[in-house]
């Protein structure tokens, strides 16, 4: 399989828990999350500043699904599955653009558990691709300056995708299709595919590329093991992370190629896992609530961890931040104007936050600093 060397451009995180969120850091570092409001249902956006949190957008009529990702001058793009179509959302100077990716397909676009997979990624240029299941079919599109090239990657019993972008913008993705789990890569003499492992996922397939352009794969197997994946010169490497009643998992690679993957366990809470010379190690990140899936992680470049996760229980939304040092909470009261210009960081014009601010519970290496 030709993965070629050089830095993957980055990768939009795949959505398949049964309510997804969506993380992404700006080159500032700070978090961007997109995320679904099951007590008004909606879908809305938030990011945090120096300022502290705001919220700057909201979807009406959404599955809740959704992807994330940020453009070159730290704008946000997001996917989603609405009520009729496939769609989307993209923020530039003039404000918010909705671009219909695929129409009329709310029940075509399913995976065998009955929920939609999204995931979105932005090459250099800036143009988005998205990768989703139609019927059963792997489905990569394109954002071209002729509208949406949509074409089928895999045709038979294709699941959970997740999708990331090569130095050269070529799209690679991983999967699961026929209970396998398989990587398809494409290139100038078309697609390319491979079988990664054939104990095919209960749920959950997330990818990431490495440095050099390798792809790396976390996923839950079929007796329930949490799995990681890597592409060597020497063929893929599976190792399994930990065993049990696990859940809703997102992987993210750090700018060493560390790998760090958000998971849930039905008998301890939200829980990380990193690997490093020694093997793997895990953390309990919160055990005190009733954790309802929606993973998303990713890493900065001084190696702070962020992860996004739901309290089904108390239908929060939560961000938690594993650093070395310690995180300021910015005092602000719930319904302040998120600056005094009553404007975001994209310069447009906003109301209240409407968002508690940085509700902190300590941990021992954790900080709860967004409870939504």
């Amino acid at each position: 399989m030709p993965f070629r060397p050089g830095p993957g451009v980055g990768s939009g995180p795949g959505t398949s828990s049964l309510v997804a969120t969506s993380l992404a850091l700006d080159q500032a570092g700070q978090p961007h999350i997109s995320y679904y409001d099951s007590l008004n249902r909606n879908l809305k956006v938030a990011f945090r500043d120096s300022a502290g949190w705001h919220s700057h957008h909201e979807v009406a009529e959404t599955t809740g699904q959704t992807s994330l990702a940020l453009d070159a001058a730290n704008l946000p793009l997001f996917s989603y599955l609405g009520t009729s179509s496939l769609w989307l959302m993209r923020r530039d100077a003039a404000g918010w653009r909705q671009e219909q990716v695929d129409e009329n397909q709310v029940e075509a676009i399913q995976t065998i558990q009955g929920f939609p997979d999204l995931s979105l990624a932005l090459d250099t240029s800036g143009a988005a691709q998205l990768c989703y299941i139609r019927y059963d079919q792997l489905i990569h599109a394109r954002r071209s300056a002729s509208g949406w090239q949509k074409e089928v990657v895999e045709s038979h019993r294709a699941r959970l995708c997740s999708l990331a972008l090569d130095s050269d913008g070529n799209p690679v993705l991983g999967y699961s299709a026929d209970d396998l789990i398989k990587v398809a890569f494409h290139d100038a003499a078309g697609w390319h595919y491979e079988i990664v492992d054939t104990d095919g996922p209960r749920h959950d397939v997330f990818l990431a590329l490495d440095s050099n352009g390798y792809p790396h794969l976390s996923y839950l197997a079929s007796g329930g093991a949490l799995t990681y994946t890597r592409r060597t010169v020497s063929g893929w490497q599976v190792e399994t992370v930990e065993a049990g009643d696990l859940y809703a998992i997102a992987l993210a690679l750090d700018e060493n190629d560390v790998p760090h993957i958000s998971y849930q366990d039905a008998s301890s809470g939200q829980k990380y896992a990193y690997r490093d010379g020694s093997g793997w190690h895990t953390e309990v990140v919160d055990s005190s609530g009733g954790w309802g899936a929606g993973n998303s992680i990713a890493v900065n470049s001084q190696g702070t961890v962020y992860i996004t996760y739901y309290d089904a229980v108390n239908r929060d939304l939560l961000l938690a931040v594993r650093s070395s040092q310690p995180v300021v909470p910015v005092p602000a009261a719930v319904g302040a104007a998120t600056s005094p210009a009553n404007t975001d960081s994209y310069g447009q014009a906003t109301g209240s936050t409407g968002l508690p601010a940085n509700d902190f519970e300590m941990a021992t290496l954790w900080t709860i600093c967004f409870r939504r």
